[in-house]
């Protein structure tokens, strides 16, 4: 007779409840309230267009999304039954977050309401954003051309839409945050 509660027989979700919650939570001491989200949604899917023909593809879903502060995620943890290496959890959790138009607020880009690339996108790594990067929206409306925003994330983990410009500049000479308040002033 097979043992449901074994480990081995365990689904995924019973694995999260059991062994990973209790780890992040109790073990690592995160905060249920206020730094971790179960189940998040991160994007609607990619839409597909075929001819006069469309439809989603599939939505990308984390386990958990932990966050440093409201609005400022900063890990995704994926669970696996014990059908799957810890390795397909890895390649689920790796792509990054390209950031857009509606990202940038106030002068700060945000880092919510994200969406992601795949780490396969030609040429990802020239795309990646560097902290105190200046981000400017070069097209749309009269109202949003020149919105700006400074980057204050973490190197290397994030993209941005096409239709932003990167500026990097040299701090040791000018400052970006100082930059950043003058490009956002009245």
């Amino acid at each position: 007779m097979v043992d449901i509660f074994e480990k081995k027989n365990l689904t995924e979700r019973d694995i999260c409840t059991k062994y990973i919650t209790p780890a992040i939570v109790e073990t690592a001491g995160w905060n249920r309230d206020t730094q971790l989200k179960e189940e998040l949604s991160l994007t609607k899917g990619k839409v597909i267009v075929r001819g006069k023909l469309h439809r989603r593809g599939e939505q990308k879903r984390a386990d958990y999304v932990l966050y440093y502060k409201t609005n400022i995620p900063l890990a995704v943890v994926e669970a696996k039954d014990n059908t799957h290496t810890m390795h397909s959890g890895i390649q689920q959790a790796i792509e990054y977050a390209n950031l857009r138009m509606n990202n940038i607020e106030g002068g700060k880009v945000l880092l919510s309401n994200l969406k992601y690339v795949s780490p396969r996108t030609k040429d990802l790594p020239r795309l990646y954003l560097k902290t105190d990067e200046l981000l400017f929206n070069r097209t749309n409306s009269y109202q949003l051309v020149g919105k700006t925003g400074i980057f204050k994330g973490q190197s290397d983990k994030f993209t941005f839409a096409s239709y932003l410009i990167r500026t990097t500049l040299f701090n040791s000479f000018i400052c970006a945050d100082y930059v950043n308040l003058a490009m956002n002033a009245d």
